[in-house]
């Protein structure tokens, strides 16, 4: 473009060279013929009055002149020599031959446009927009706009965010012409949420403690008042979040709200027992710091492990992710943790180098000094460890007492060992009852699928109505120090669709054909 404006400039320049010394004093200019005529490559046309004129071109490879008529070639200039026949009279034509003629639009589409034309709050979705003819280029822009930003924004290339409820429409446009194209677009309202931050928590009779929040989110208006109620205040009263146990039990809290003309309600289930000195452990933080290795602990609700084992979180040490719990047999736990059949879940631990890898490392086999844990779930694991890697736990320290061990458990979840594991526990000096895993297992030692040792050497201890489920080829227990299995199976998960698990009891667990077991809550 800079050339042609350089040649156009020349023109002009020859032009007046013409005019002002090219011709004889007695020659005049041919009047309506000073003057410039722009063009493209390829253009053709014909001179006037070939009759009375005559025409010729200084530069024949940017315009050829033949027989009246022109044809532009290439972009640059050239003269053209206006000659009257019968006097002496001319005038030059200055030719500027640009390149090829733009093709002007002639409308455009839009496309893209979401279902229905409709967007839920927050939504976003991209628009394109076609062009007839689809080569044309003669406009300036194409822009969009919205004729109503604060309801559905959409920028430069078309993208939109739908804002708040309403409508808007949308508009392609090519500048510097008419040629425009429209869409209308709703904004929905996004589903209401309306739930509080526990389905289920246990407590202890007599406490009382700001633990319900609840989360409203609603595109309607609504001033943000909620009723709490409880549908029995002699087990559990409830007041802005406030829980006071008050008997022995379990009911319904909750809250309840009008939004739109509709009812919500949001409900809690809420178990209360008796006091038996338990620590109650409802967070992230609890489960980790628990120290007191003859304690009694028990959950107070599900806890999500994710955050809490990612960087940054609690249980994120540097990378290793949850320490074992009782990291010794002089420190093994020799208390009772009550899982209530809540979940812990997202458990992660990346200790490959390490030995005794589990929730636990040790608990206790001691008689009068026995270890147990029971009614508990744990789902999602990621377990990595060395030998004797497990979920509950590793190792027992003693000779051996029936009152250790697991009851009532639920493992589900992956397990990596550069040495032996098992989907339960490990060295086992008690007894593992009514147990269930389906743990998938990858280790380069032995494996067992439900315990890894048996060394208990009296036949009193031992495993009993346990269930592996998965495609792994392993004995279920090593039984050769002693001890029973009685009543295991391994089943893959083909087989546990059609799987009777009713010999788990139904005291503990929800049994429902063509489903895997789940633990009851209290």
């Amino acid at each position: 473009m800079k050339n042609v404006k350089r040649l156009f400039i020349i023109g002009i320049c020859l032009v007046m060279v013409c005019f002002l010394f090219g011709c004889d004093k007695s020659v005049s200019l041919i009047e309506g013929y000073s003057r410039i005529v722009k063009c493209y490559i390829g253009e053709e046309g014909v001179f006037e009055n070939t009759d009375a004129y005559e025409y010729s071109s200084n530069n024949s490879n940017v315009l050829k002149v033949q027989n009246g008529t022109y044809t532009a070639l290439s972009e640059g200039s050239a003269a053209v020599t206006v000659r009257e026949k019968k006097a002496e009279r001319v005038a030059v034509l200055l030719f500027v031959v640009f390149g090829e003629k733009p093709i002007e639009i002639q409308s455009l589409n839009i496309n893209g446009s979401p279902e229905g034309n409709s967007l839920t709050v927050t939504e976003e979705c991209r628009l394109t927009y076609g062009k007839t003819p689809a080569n044309s280029n003669r406009y300036d822009a194409i822009v969009w706009s919205s004729d109503n930003p604060e309801v559905l924004s959409v920028d430069g290339s078309g993208n939109l965010r739908a804002n708040k409820m309403g409508s808007a429409t949308v508009t392609v446009k090519a500048l510097g012409t008419s040629v425009e194209a429209k869409t209308t677009i709703s904004v929905l309202p996004r589903e209401t949420q309306f739930c509080l931050n526990y389905n289920a928590v246990a407590g202890v009779v007599g406490t009382e403690e700001e633990l319900l929040s609840a989360t409203v989110l609603t595109d309607y208006p609504f001033d943000g008042n909620v009723e709490w109620y409880s549908l029995d205040e002699q087990i559990a009263e409830v007041d802005e979040g406030k829980l006071v146990y008050r008997g022995l039990g379990k009911t319904e809290v909750g809250i309840r709200a009008v939004i739109n003309g509709v009812d919500y309600k949001a409900s809690c289930s809420v178990s209360v027992c008796e006091d038996n000195a338990y620590t109650v452990i409802r967070t992230p933080e609890q489960l980790q710091s628990i120290a007191n290795n003859s304690g009694n602990y028990m959950l107070g609700n599900d806890i999500d492990m994710k955050e809490a084992c990612s960087k940054g979180g609690v249980a994120y040490n540097a990378g290793l992710g949850f320490l074992p719990l009782f990291a010794n047999a002089q420190n093994a736990f020799s208390g009772l943790f009550e899982g209530n059949g809540f979940s812990i879940r997202n458990l992660a631990m990346y200790r490959d180098g390490e030995v005794f890898v589990a929730f636990m490392r040790y608990i206790s086999a001691v008689p009068g000094k026995e270890g147990k844990i029971r009614n508990l779930a744990i789902e999602n694991a990621e377990i990595h460890g060395g030998n004797y890697t497990s979920v509950f736990y590793a190792n027992a320290a003693g000779y051996g007492s029936a009152e250790s061990g697991l009851e009532n458990c639920y493992a589900q979840g992956e397990i990596y060992a550069l040495g032996s594991c098992s989907a339960l526990v490990g060295n086992n000096k008690g007894v593992i009852s009514n147990c269930v895993s389906v743990c998938k297992i990858d280790a380069i030692g032995k494996v067992n699928l439900l315990v890894l040792n048996q060394t208990a050497v009296s036949d009193t201890y031992g495993v009993e109505s346990c269930v592996y489920v998965g495609e792994a080829e392993a004995e279920l227990v090593e039984l050769k120090n002693g001890g029973f299995a009685n009543n295991c199976f391994a089943v893959t998960e083909e087989e546990a669709a059609g799987f009777d698990f009713s010999f788990l009891g139904s005291e503990r667990w929800v049994i429902e054909a063509g489903k895997m077991p789940a633990l009851k809550g209290v």
